[in-house]
């Protein structure tokens, strides 16, 4: 009897390893590591340039995607200008790329707090959560600009590749400086 129990122990570890490694054997993938850019994503050009010469930054972005550009002066206590792109046209998924005149900084309870270096070699903030099937995701380009992203995660594992180009496609064109006070 306890031969058998040894046997069946044996043989249902061996069956439970068995289907671990040979299911999955690549734990990565899982978590959304090592995601391959599908066909499309890698097709899609960076083609546009949106520049704001108010709020001094510029990016880069695929001319296909819709976009909402907004110079908001009517908000007297913060004013600001940011354009917002759609990932794949959808209103659930975007990228909004801002410029203020006073300085920004993101809230950092339950975030990751990471690092992203532009293309001009700017070293950025970089702050992530994952909740409930969506990346919340914001990029301090130093004190008056950022980047706020919200994207499902099926939308993130298939256009991680572009949306990533263009957090580092981000420019500060000259650097803002606080108002001063007016001398009376």
């Amino acid at each position: 009897m306890q031969n058998r129990i040894r046997v069946l122990f044996f043989s249902v570890l061996i069956i439970s390893i068995t289907m671990i490694t040979g299911c999955n054997n690549d734990l990565s993938t899982i978590k959304g590591n090592n995601i391959a850019p599908s066909d499309e994503s890698s097709n899609i050009q960076l083609d546009k340039t949106y520049v704001n010469e108010k709020y001094h930054f510029s990016l880069k972005y695929p001319g296909l995607w819709k976009t909402v550009i907004v110079d908001d002066d009517k908000l007297e206590m913060d004013p600001s200008g940011d354009v917002t792109i759609y990932i794949n046209n959808d209103n659930d998924n975007y990228i909004i790329v801002f410029g203020y005149l006073t300085p920004i900084s993101f809230p950092e309870q339950g975030m990751e707090k990471g690092e992203i270096v532009n293309n001009d070699g700017l070293r950025c903030q970089l702050y992530t959560r994952f909740a409930n099937g969506v990346y919340d995701i914001n990029v301090l380009y130093g004190d008056y600009h950022g980047a706020h992203v919200v994207v499902s995660d099926e939308k993130y594992k298939k256009y991680q590749d572009v949306i990533m180009n263009i957090l580092k496609s981000v420019s500060i064109t000259n650097k803002i400086s606080a108002p001063s006070a007016g001398v009376q």
